[in-house]
């Protein structure tokens, strides 16, 4: 026994262009060259602002372990921000001028 089939086709999809299909590696490429290009254009304007990116950094890092220990483990550690606060004193005090270990902070 045959029947007729109810199913509709497909609706028609244009082809994407190239821009769509390679959305997320063109921009990574862009932001590549602009993190690439940023020190000289920092220096030749003289915006001084390239020293901030260390401390910037850092906090994105420890945003982003903080994330995974609260965000996708879901767990609220504490202990977690105490070693971040013990690392963060401890190279303070052996790199601070005053210190008499301040070459065992660079050890």
């Amino acid at each position: 026994m045959s029947a007729a089939s109810t199913s509709l086709p497909a609706p028609y999809r244009p082809e994407e262009s190239w821009g769509h299909k390679h959305r997320e590696s063109l921009l990574l490429a862009i932001a590549i060259a602009v993190f690439a290009i940023y020190p000289f254009v920092d220096s030749w304007l003289g915006f001084g602002r390239l020293g901030s990116w260390g401390p910037m950094l850092i906090y994105v890092i420890l945003a982003m372990g903080l994330n995974v220990v609260v965000g996708y483990a879901g767990l609220l550690d504490l202990g977690y921000a105490a070693f971040f606060a013990i690392g963060a004193y401890t190279m303070g005090f052996l790199t601070s001028p005053t210190s008499y270990f301040i070459k065992a902070g660079w050890v």
